[in-house]
């Protein structure tokens, strides 16, 4: 895959991640491969479980509301700062 499709499968996935949207969905919304979303997808959740641990963050679901608005935000710019070159 090349680097603007691998950019394009990441924001994708990081816009229509929502609960309500499958890999599927969100594929054929973009108009890009099954394989590219799925491949962002699991780039980003390793970038996501890496993070958490760098920043010793517990589980978002152990945590109160605005706890866990101040961790979306650190580990927003943490997966930012190695997903995206």
């Amino acid at each position: 895959m090349d680097e603007q499709t691998r950019q394009m499968a990441l924001l994708w996935v990081l816009n229509m991640s929502d609960g309500q949207h499958s890999l599927i969905d969100i594929a054929e919304r973009a108009g890009l491969a099954f394989i590219h979303i799925e491949s962002a997808a699991a780039a980003l959740w390793l970038s996501v479980c890496c993070a958490c641990s760098r920043a010793g963050l517990t589980p978002a679901a152990s945590l109160d509301p605005h706890t866990q608005a101040k961790a979306a935000t650190r580990l927003s710019a943490a997966v930012f700062q190695n997903v995206l070159p």
